[in-house]
């Protein structure tokens, strides 16, 4: 067998591993006292593995991974081991046939490497688990503060409606404008807003409505009648949108007679636009 076919066959590696028969192990040595390369390859795979496995998996320099290789192979001879001398170009290197020693010392680098990997990749599942807990946690925790802000919107919403003082007034279509006496063309019958008023506490609180839909640029807009029942004062814009209205509290209002509806440009009017008021609500 010539050099090119011992160094292919793969059975240095497995020499060096200490994994071939003892009849395969000293062929091995006696190719590699006949000739200089298969012993520079055995060189070679000791030393990628020493400077591998060494140091806790640290690249070594040559002189470093001969260290380690001579320590390594120091360790694993015995009296009873044939010691058979290698030469290359450069250097004289003493192999040992038994090289059972050596693979056990490898091998428990390969455990120990198999052990860490195990740790480390198991540990890597724990911090997943534990992010994906703690992110489901998380998640669970910003819903249940949404539910609850929703829940004491409620409550607070509710307090209003069943206190016995609070007023309870229906805004609904007129058919002329109150203050120009003009037809109503803006909403028709059956078009209304559900609110509820609190004389005391003055808080304004829109529950419901039945209105057309207004263009992108125009808006509803509450005015709480007061004084005589013919002063507008501002209680907010509020939007309904898809046949919807969603409850919301507007400004507060003290001493209310009425309330109405005007149609105003987006964002709100100081004053209500007097051909744009289509509803009214007594008290």
């Amino acid at each position: 067998m010539n050099p090119s076919d011992i160094i292919s066959s793969g059975k240095l590696e497995l020499y060096v591993a200490g994994s071939l028969p003892e009849t395969e192990m000293r062929e091995i040595a006696a190719y590699a006292s006949q000739y200089p390369e298969v012993a520079r390859e055995i060189e070679q795979i000791e030393q990628a593995m020493v400077a591998y496995y060494a140091a806790g998996g640290e690249v070594l320099s040559n002189a470093e991974a001969d260290k380690n290789l001579q320590e390594i192979f120091a360790k694993s001879k015995s009296a009873s081991t044939p010691v058979v001398p290698i030469t290359t170009q450069t250097k004289s290197i003493v192999v040992s046939m038994s090289r059972v020693a050596v693979a056990a010392m490898i091998g428990g680098l390969f455990l120990t490497t198999a052990l860490a990997l195990l740790m480390w990749s198991q540990q890597n599942s724990l911090r997943k688990e534990i992010a994906e807990i703690k992110s489901s946690q998380e998640q669970l925790l910003a819903e249940n503060a949404k539910y609850k802000e929703a829940d004491d919107a409620y409550q607070k919403q509710m307090q209003v409606v069943q206190d016995i003082f609070s007023k309870r007034v229906e805004v609904k279509t007129v058919a002329f404008n109150p203050f120009t006496n003009q037809p109503n063309t803006l909403t028709k019958e059956g078009n209304f807003i559900l609110l509820y008023w609190h004389p005391q506490t003055k808080k304004v609180l829109l529950m419901s409505a039945n209105l057309p839909q207004l263009s992108p640029n125009e808006q509803y807009q509450l005015w709480g009648m007061v004084n005589d029942g013919k002063t507008p004062v501002d209680a907010g814009v509020f939007e309904y949108k898809d046949g919807h209205l969603e409850a919301s509290w507007q400004k507060d209002i003290n001493n209310a007679k009425a309330f109405a509806v005007s149609i105003e440009p987006r964002g709100g009017s100081k004053s209500p636009t007097i051909d744009k008021v289509c509803m009214v609500g007594s008290l």
